[in-house]
């Protein structure tokens, strides 16, 4: 709360609240009490690719300090913050069981703000949601989730911002699960399950069509990136993202864990354990941890270096 002379008191003289353009010389507390009680900020990232109007949707996740807690309170949460806004405004609002500790946003596709938001989690799982999915399909309507106590201010909490809680679109939080309670689960496609997961990040949608998407389906509008995933103990994993035809989504919920029932979002692990860093310098320095990494263009999408 650095806006404030005293937690819950009167703003800072040089505070503007919900000033446009004022962001660069004040403090703006991303506060929505009744939804952030409880937590602590554990990520955040920018949208790309809005400077002609100004980086304006902010992308801030949010662990539970206590991961025993039921309810809302026990979850991560992730917000989207319209910066640009008279007043503060969240306009998405996912939710997911682990503890958040990475973010990133997926390419941009046209002049509008990415379709997809990606995060990595303490437990190693990598969720993706949709933010272009039908809200009343996406939102925790069941009893649990709108009954009473924490979770029913949550609940009242963003409806006043217009929006709702989302779970993942897709997430390996389960096929994570899958392998640690069944030896046979060898041979899932995600393999064995890492380490805390420290840094995402996403690939450019540009250049030769990423495998299995073809000319035909990447014009139609579908989308489909890779996304890599960088654990603490400096192991990356890279993934595609990709949106399935509607009729082909609703065959492969059926046997695909990860994939919620009415997403068309797929995560599927292209290649695993690529080792980062000097791997003689972390065998013999036992307090070696990796924490963060950066992708860029190698020329036509052709690949990323970290």
């Amino acid at each position: 709360d650095l806006m404030r002379a005293q937690p819950g008191g009167s703003l800072k003289p040089h505070a503007v609240e919900g000033k446009a353009g004022s962001l660069t010389a004040a403090y703006v507390a991303l506060e929505a009490e009744e939804v952030t009680r409880g937590r602590s900020v554990a990520a955040a990232a920018f949208a790309p690719g809005e400077k002609e109007k100004g980086t304006r949707s902010l992308l801030v996740a949010y662990a539970p300090r206590n991961t025993r807690a039921r309810g809302a309170a026990g979850r991560g949460m992730l917000l989207v913050w319209d910066l640009g806004a008279a007043r503060r405004a969240i306009t998405h609002a996912m939710t997911l069981e682990g503890s958040p500790t990475c973010v990133a946003w997926g390419p941009r596709r046209g002049s509008g703000t990415p379709a997809v938001v990606l995060c990595g989690t303490e437990e190693g799982a990598l969720c993706a949601w949709d933010l272009r999915e039908p809200a009343q399909r996406a939102r925790m309507g069941d009893a649990a989730d709108s009954g009473d106590g924490e979770d029913a201010a949550a609940f009242s909490a963003l409806a006043k911002h217009g929006t709702a809680f989302r779970r993942p679109s897709y997430s390996t939080e389960g096929k994570i699960l899958k392998c640690l309670g069944s030896p046979s689960a060898a041979g899932d496609a995600f393999g064995e399950p890492r380490g805390a997961l420290v840094s995402v990040a996403a690939a450019a949608a540009e250049g030769p069509n990423p495998p299995g998407v073809s000319d035909r389906e990447r014009l139609s509008g579908r989308f489909a990136f890779h996304v890599l995933a960088l654990d603490a103990d400096g192991n990356v994993d890279a993934h595609l993202v990709s949106e399935l035809p509607r009729r082909e989504a609703e065959d492969a919920a059926m046997a695909d864990v990860g994939l919620r029932f009415g997403s068309r979002v797929r995560v599927t692990r292209a290649a695993a354990g690529i080792e980062y860093g000097d791997r003689k310098k972390k065998k013999t320095t036992a307090a070696s941890r990796a924490f963060g990494m950066r992708v860029a263009s190698l020329g036509g999408g052709a690949g990323v270096e970290f």
